[in-house]
């Protein structure tokens, strides 16, 4: 059973794993579902909300032998309520998993271990922005949201003036008071090292590059290669150890093209549209070994 079969990258799973003879059920939690719709598909269950007892009764109503979760509210779920399943689900556990969900959290992790971050400045509220603006004395910046996905919230600031005029109530509204942070200049390549972790231990790992993204200015990628970064490989490695992870992430940097430096920009604990396909194919052979 695959959970959020709405996203493309379910696709090519559900395709997979039904040429092979697998009988394949999804939970899909918009009506649309690109996954769910497959003729591979034994059943699609449409569900507003994830439910405990929804998700065991479908499960044993079909005699599923795994479930993968594919995007952050079924890996959030699961982490959460992973005592309450008796089958194989492979995700990260909870504390881990929120350290890297909130990017606040996830950079002070990393520099605790030594790892290159982007200088950031961290605000509860208006009135400690207001007070500590002063401190800001770098620009231009990056506003980035705490919690958040691809490029959405994501605002580029040249100056102190345009800052104060940016971040205003109706952001703060939608995004929360967000991080502000260095900006590391184009023209250094954006590297991602891929991983699936069990139990503490890698499974494997391998790198990709950004060929093109969306927006262009920094956003999803829309084309990637396969490249080898012993570098970005060994970092991710050191990042999710000290996590003891389980299951799938993707390490995120940007190279400081004055230096060559990598800079760590997240830990995405879920699986990345472009290399899904590749670790849940992975995830189910380990599994069903």
């Amino acid at each position: 059973m695959i959970v959020e079969a709405e996203y493309r990258k379910v696709l090519p799973v559900v395709r997979y794993l039904g040429k092979k003879g697998y009988n394949v059920y999804t939970i899909s939690l918009n009506r649309f579902s690109i996954g769910g719709s497959s003729k591979y598909v034994k059943e699609n269950y449409f569900l507003k909300e994830l439910s405990i007892n929804e998700v065991l009764e479908i499960i044993s109503k079909h005699n599923v032998d795994i479930v993968i979760p594919s995007n952050e509210k079924s890996v959030e779920f699961f982490a959460k309520n992973i005592e309450k399943f008796n089958i194989p689900i492979v995700v990260p556990d909870v504390k881990s998993y929120e350290i890297c969900l909130d990017k606040s959290k996830t950079l002070q992790f990393a520099d605790r271990l030594g790892v290159r971050v982007p200088k950031t400045f961290v605000f509860k509220n208006f009135d400690e922005f207001k007070k500590n603006i002063d401190k800001i004395n770098i620009f231009p910046v990056v506003l980035k949201p705490k919690k958040s996905s691809g490029s959405r919230g994501i605002i580029y600031v040249n100056s102190r003036n345009e800052l104060l005029e940016v971040l205003n109530e109706e952001y703060v509204k939608k995004y929360e008071f967000p991080l502000i942070q260095e900006y590391i200049p184009l023209g250094g390549r954006a590297i991602g090292a891929s991983f699936l972790y069990y139990k503490g231990e890698e499974v494997l790992g391998f790198c990709h590059q950004r060929i093109r993204e969306y927006p262009p200015d920094g956003g999803p990628s829309t084309l990637a290669v396969s490249v080898y970064n012993e570098e970005a490989l060994s970092i991710g490695r050191k990042l999710l150890d000290n996590l003891n992870w389980n299951g799938l992430a993707m390490v995120e940097f940007k190279e400081n093209p004055r230096n060559s430096e990598l800079v760590l920009m997240e830990i995405n604990p879920r699986c990345g549209e472009q290399l899904g396909l590749q670790f849940f194919l992975v995830q189910i052979s380990l599994m069903l070994s």
